[in-house]
């Protein structure tokens, strides 16, 4: 399913390039790992994948489900692209779920991604980042890292479970 989900996701990724008149995905070596946040949420007599908003969308989140899907940080590498799968695109057809809450990254996670090199970060919520984010000071600031800082595309509102 994983490696389904990852051929999807970069065709995806090519056309939205291409739109964008960037270099061809291949021109770029460009490499996806799609870290994969649903299987490290289900219970063992769940049918339905559970979507859990309490994690913090801290590095320790990323860490976690690499290390259960046989991955570590040093699997990535500069110019690849991090796609998230956090089961939110079911929630598509109930907009009032669908755009509130929302589980995603936080600004420790955009900063290591920026140190990484990566080229792009993609995922199946409306938003990068945390909705809302934990500091209520704070407004998108993952999209002020990634974007306006270091040049990190952000592809959002993906599906994966089609």
């Amino acid at each position: 399913m994983i490696s389904q989900a990852t051929h999807r996701i970069m065709a995806c990724l090519r056309d939205t390039l291409k739109r964008l008149r960037h270099p061809p995905a291949e021109e770029l070596g460009l490499e996806a790992c799609l870290v994969d946040l649903v299987d490290s949420w289900r219970s063992g007599n769940a049918t339905q994948p559970m979507i859990q908003l309490d994690l913090k969308g801290d590095l320790a989140d990323v860490r976690g489900a690499l290390a259960r899907q046989g991955l570590s940080e040093n699997d990535l590498h500069a110019g690849d692209a991090l796609i998230f799968r956090y089961g939110w695109a079911r929630f598509w057809t109930e907009p009032a779920k669908y755009n509130t809450e929302q589980p995603g990254i936080g600004l420790e996670v955009a900063r290591w991604v920026a140190d990484r090199g990566l080229c792009l970060t993609a995922a199946d919520t409306p938003s990068m980042e945390v909705v809302p984010n934990r500091d209520a000071s704070l407004a998108f600031p993952v999209h002020g890292e990634l974007l306006t800082k270091h040049g990190i595309l952000n592809h959002e509102n993906l599906v994966f479970d089609e």
